[in-house]
């Protein structure tokens, strides 16, 4: 026999629509929430909780079921807010408490309202074991434009941790970041996925369908630029969801994108769209300060690193069909103890992944007039240690090439 659970249900009614804001009512129905199972509290909370996505705490098994209560918040928006279009992040805000026999979980809602506007509403739901009843109730609600979000990418911890200290809200989501390059392009141990010190996300390098390469599924992009040289630019590298809509997987996987969550890419993307600044700061590290993280379990073994063409001595890389570098699955423990942060690293001194070097090295030829012996000096010039690296793609599909955009370098 099926148990239902009865729950106390606090709604957001919009009473008006202000210029500086909205106002709600508060009122309370007895309704039985649809899709839940029974939930069980454990006495053994992990400390992996706050900030992290209510779905994602069933991996810390602090309390069974409770990702059915956030998935029905998502998929039945207007049953727990009047007004809502969609729920697009449910996160704690404090660990979870128990007091007599009611347990306290107190969470922060990321709604997108039927008017178009964003807001962050705490909320506190209240679970009494003897009833099976939850009673759910606004504590305050905060507009998308009164945040001030700051972001920091911890690449070992492989999470992204967004901050507003002005209004007491903070949240993680996991990431797959870049595989290993293991002293193949470059001369040292790092990841494929570059550190910054001044980088930002902005509304205006977001891509809410990205069609092209074929393996982003027409899912957001949202690209990551970089402020350190005379002017901002970027070389390719952003949040995207797992190739082809696989499984995600929080691991050293990428060719250098930050891989998320569907649900998680989605609210970033909204985050970043509709937020009042022009740029969100962001931090790219191998490790952050920040202790806050998500219960998403992280892959350790089996990783990813560039396929070495060549030796020990003599490494040598290339590129793969979709013009990335090559990279080979390793069964072993990725070796983060070769990652060390230095207080002048920046990305402009730091290793550069780009292809284009060997994308030169494998397509490109000489115009009339050039020697050969010449131009491949030209590219050495340029690109250094990554085009004497490069083992050159066999030189075909040249439809794809066409149909890639590809140009020559010079």
């Amino acid at each position: 026999m099926k148990v239902f659970l009865v729950f106390i249900v606090t709604f957001l009614a919009m009473a008006e629509v202000l210029a500086n804001g909205s106002s709600f009512n508060i009122s309370y129905l007895n309704q039985p929430v649809r899709g839940l199972k029974a939930i069980k509290v454990s006495k053994n909370f992990k400390n992996r909780i706050i900030g992290a996505r209510v779905g994602d705490v069933r991996y810390a098994q602090v309390i069974e079921g409770l990702d059915s209560l956030h998935e029905d918040m998502t998929t039945n928006p207007r049953y727990y807010f009047n007004g809502a279009e969609a729920v697009l992040n449910v996160f704690f805000n404090k660990m979870p408490a128990q007091r007599g026999s009611e347990y306290f979980l107190n969470m922060t809602a990321f709604v997108k309202q039927l008017n178009g506007s964003f807001e962050f509403i705490k909320l506190q739901a209240i679970y009494t074991p003897a009833t099976k009843a939850i009673a759910l109730k606004t504590m305050g609600t905060v507009p998308l434009r009164r945040t001030r979000f700051e972001g920091k990418v911890g690449l070992i911890q492989r999470k992204l941790v967004l901050t507003d200290t002005q209004n007491d809200i903070e949240f993680v989501f996991p990431l797959g970041v870049g595989s290993f390059d293991e002293a193949v392009m470059n001369k040292d141990y790092s990841l494929l996925t570059p550190r910054y010190k001044k980088a930002f996300l902005t509304k205006n390098e977001v891509i809410f369908a990205r069609k092209k390469p074929r393996y982003f599924k027409k899912k957001p992009f949202i690209r990551v630029m970089n402020d350190g040289g005379s002017s901002p630019n970027y070389d390719g590298i952003g949040f995207h969801a797992q190739p082809n809509l696989d499984t995600f997987i929080r691991a050293f996987d990428s060719h250098g994108c930050m891989r998320m969550q569907l649900d998680d890419l989605y609210a970033l993307y909204y985050l970043v769209a509709n937020n009042p600044l022009t740029r969100i700061p962001l931090t790219i590290s191998y490790e952050i300060e920040n202790k806050m993280d998500s219960p998403f379990p992280r892959k350790n073994r089996r990783y990813r690193s560039i396929k070495n063409y060549g030796s020990t001595g003599m490494p040598l890389y290339s590129i793969d069909r979709d013009y990335l570098v090559d990279a080979q699955l390793k069964k072993g423990k990725a070796p983060v103890s070769q990652l060390k942060d230095h207080p002048n690293d920046h990305y402009h001194n730091l290793f550069n992944y780009t292809s284009m070097a060997c994308r030169a090295k494998s397509f490109d030829r000489p115009k009339r007039g050039i020697e050969l012996l010449e131009f491949d000096a030209q590219l050495t010039q340029r690109y250094g240690l990554l085009y004497e690296r490069c083992k050159p793609r066999k030189k075909k599909n040249r439809l794809y090439r066409r149909f890639m955009g590809h140009k020559s370098s010079l």
